[in-house]
């Protein structure tokens, strides 16, 4: 290493010119408080034009950090940019600072809180109805979510191989449920995950299975996804399917049933083997007095 890396810390010292600095932060302060838009900004926090002599440091970065976000969404749309955002406000004997996140993800994860169960990807919270690429083969289960949307309480059985787009949409739907009544409250629920989860042990953990059937049956709108590939035994069904279905029957809420097979099959497999076939009929009779036929969503596959 040369000398001249261990100067030490006073010849540095000695070469700072206090009057380049002085004058930075003159340069500065001068163009923030010519700066309306900033200053309007902070007036919404409390901190007036007199208070940003001085906390000049604080207001940059909440500044920069702002500026870095609005750079990203211009290019990005609403995706979350992941900025550490600055924010700063005046709380009465000073101005404080507190690190925040990027207001888009803020409201990602306020829709995503509206889920009291969302078992889809993590950025399908920001689909649209919009999004949704309208096809005739689509056209009938589209026409029945925007029957929802405004306000229709059925039921819906739709069915089809994956990647049709099935779940897509009702997320998509659900999303602008969301947005037009915050009071809403949603559940999206792989419905096979939630039997295996609930069900081990069961007799040792029925209080808790019936708190997630009270929970599950109070929401305004629930989707029970991959409906048909759960465990098919008389417990389940007695344990949470009939409670759940029965439940929502008679509250009149919306319960969005998506499946792989038909509504018929499904018929047949809740009545095969050793089932109770009176409740089997009953479980079935509910979902199609609820809704007003299957509709079956085929076409190539869209979505993984």
């Amino acid at each position: 290493m040369s000398k001249d890396n261990k100067r030490g810390i006073n010849p540095i010292i000695d070469e700072i010119n206090l009057s380049d600095v002085d004058q930075l932060y003159r340069q500065e302060l001068k163009r923030v408080l010519n700066d309306k838009k900033l200053l309007s900004e902070l007036e919404k926090r409390g901190i007036l034009s007199e208070l940003v002599d001085g906390n000049l440091g604080n207001i940059l970065d909440f500044e920069s950090t702002h500026l870095e976000c609005d750079a990203f969404h211009k290019i990005h749309g609403d995706k979350p940019c992941g900025t550490q955002i600055v924010e700063i406000f005046y709380d009465g004997s000073k101005v404080a600072r507190q690190l925040g996140q990027c207001p888009h993800q803020l409201k990602v994860d306020q829709m995503r809180g509206r889920y009291i169960y969302s078992d889809f990807p993590a950025n399908w919270i920001n689909n649209r109805i919009s999004n949704v690429d309208v096809q005739r083969n689509r056209a009938v289960f589209l026409t029945e979510l925007l029957a929802i949307i405004k306000g229709e309480k059925n039921w819906l059985y739709g069915f089809g191989p994956s990647g049709r787009g099935k779940a897509f949409m009702v997320v998509s739907a659900l999303n602008e449920i969301a947005i037009a009544n915050p009071l809403a409250t949603f559940a999206f629920v792989d419905f096979p995950n939630l039997v295996s989860e609930n069900m081990v042990d069961y007799f040792a953990n029925r209080a808790s299975v019936d708190r997630v059937v009270s929970v599950l049956s109070g929401v305004d709108y629930l989707v029970l996804n991959h409906f048909g590939n759960e465990e098919l035994s008389e417990l389940v069904r007695s344990a949470i399917t009939m409670p759940l279905l029965s439940s929502r029957d008679s509250q009149g809420k919306t319960t969005i049933i998506l499946s792989n097979i038909g509504l018929d099959q499904l018929t047949e497999l809740h009545r095969s083997g050793k089932n109770n076939q009176v409740r089997a009929g009953q479980l079935i009779d509910i979902i199609r007095d609820n809704i007003k036929s299957p509709i079956q969503l085929v076409g190539a596959k869209i979505y993984e």
